[in-house]
């Protein structure tokens, strides 16, 4: 599956799923679990809620394997705040 354009195989997927859960982000760690399971080889399903999500649950335990994913995150982020004025 990729997101935000990173391309994660299954056992980061599941890596990911298991570190938002951990973090408390059930939600976005069960959109991620079920697109590992539906196979989804494109981009994953996510709204920018969940990718918010996403970065908060990294900021605080991020393995080495989801560093360019969150990397990519805060540039999407970077950009969306440039874009609103936020």
């Amino acid at each position: 599956m990729r997101i935000v354009g990173v391309r994660l195989d299954a056992p980061v997927a599941r890596l990911l799923s298991d570190t938002l859960r951990a973090e408390g982000f059930p939600s976005t760690a069960d959109k991620v679990a079920d697109a590992l399971n539906r196979q989804i080889t494109t981009e994953a399903p996510l709204t920018l809620d969940d990718h918010q999500a996403i970065l908060d649950a990294l900021s605080h335990n991020c393995p080495s394997t989801l560093h360019r994913l969150r990397e990519r995150l805060l540039e999407e982020q970077r950009y969306v705040r440039r874009v609103t004025g936020g």
